[in-house]
């Protein structure tokens, strides 16, 4: 066990709730009385070197949790290099893409795994639209964080998504334009895409 710094409490508040809504399974024997989350599931977190650049350390931190969930991320990008997962039937399989070493995540085109930000995603002219009002904004500077893995959730190496589909329950969206900018229209519910 690793006392966390502050890299570490990054890493755990960026993933940490979904990590836990991820972990949480239904059974049947568990009471029907709400609990606190932090009853239910323990973690443990790990520190290994991966790989080093210019002669520097670069760690992994390992998390693993008591309901099977186990996530590795790099301090590199903070880069999720693994999520290993159980099924419905408690098979775990690795369900992001990744490298075995630091190399392949320093040749990589497509960042795998990779954590984006400051802004995730881009603010067409650094103005928005609230209310009818229009606000400018200093470009780049809100912090929102994306996330770049690919996922297979037949598990890395289990062939291809393309017989996958996602279903997102969500009451609207942000329509974007033609170069996938969000627009700042939100759409209530329904089909939208090819």
């Amino acid at each position: 066990m690793i006392k966390p710094n502050k890299r570490t409490l990054f890493l755990i508040a960026l993933l940490g709730p979904g990590l836990l809504a991820s972990c949480q399974q239904e059974s049947k024997d568990r009471e029907k009385e709400p609990q606190d989350v932090n009853s239910l599931i323990t973690m443990e977190i790990s520190k290994r070197v991966f790989g080093h650049i210019d002669g520097k350390d670069i760690y992994s931190f390992h998390y693993s949790s008591s309901e099977g969930f186990e996530a590795e991320l790099l301090e590199y990008g903070a880069i999720v290099t693994s999520i290993m997962m159980p099924d419905k039937t408690g098979a775990v399989e690795d369900v992001v893409l990744g490298y075995d070493d630091l190399q392949g995540y320093i040749n990589d085109s497509y960042y795998f795994g990779a954590t984006i930000g400051r802004v995730a995603n881009r603010i067409g002219g650094a103005k928005v639209q609230l209310g009818g009002q229009e606000y400018k904004l200093a470009p780049n500077t809100l912090p929102d964080f994306g996330h770049h893995s690919y996922f297979n959730l037949a598990g890395a190496g289990n062939g291809t998504v393309l017989e996958h589909s996602v279903r997102i329950k969500a009451d609207s969206y942000t329509v974007a334009d033609e170069d996938l900018i969000p627009t700042g229209e939100v759409t209530k519910r329904g089909w939208h895409g090819g």
